[in-house]
């Protein structure tokens, strides 16, 4: 199994059978069995930090998704993902306690980068985008947005085949 600095890197490789295996590397490696471990908060900041890359909008076929999406759809699932783990608490399972609160501290963060995209022209990159801010509200410090993207996660969630 590759460390998380190589899978980060081939995250963007110009090979799409490598973005591909990155992709999938980052659900096996940083959130497997829907636990989060010491590097798996820093990996979604530097994930979030790539989504606005050209390079992520090539289209490919995911493992965990049916179709044809974007690489930024897809690392926009990758953080709703993650945001959704950060949500629970250590009795859920989810890891240790310093790996949670690590998680946690990440949302604002995550937040302020992802919210960007909730108005994207894609509908898997704005759907993708909208879950995964739906999911980082569960932090207190987010909670006075939540009337802000109430209304376009209800309108995703009523269509939504995901």
């Amino acid at each position: 199994m590759p460390d998380t600095p190589d899978v980060l890197g081939a995250v963007l490789a110009a090979d799409p059978a490598h973005r591909v295996r990155a992709v999938g590397d980052l659900y096996r490696l940083l959130l497997n069995q829907e636990q989060v471990f010491p590097a798996t908060a820093s990996a979604a900041l530097v994930l979030a930090c790539l989504l606005d890359d050209p390079r992520t909008l090539a289209e490919d076929r995911w493992e965990r998704r049916a179709g044809v999406r974007s690489l930024r759809a897809e690392l926009l699932n990758w953080l709703a993902s993650f945001a959704d783990i950060a949500r629970l608490d250590v009795k859920d399972g989810v890891g240790p306690a310093r790996d949670l609160a690590a998680a946690r501290a990440a949302r604002p963060m995550l937040h302020d980068r992802i919210a960007d995209f909730c108005d994207d022209d894609d509908p898997l990159v704005r759907e993708a985008a909208l879950a995964a801010t739906a999911l980082l509200r569960a932090d207190p410090a987010l909670a006075s947005s939540v009337p802000r993207y109430a209304p376009a996660v209800r309108e995703v969630l009523a269509v939504s085949a995901d």
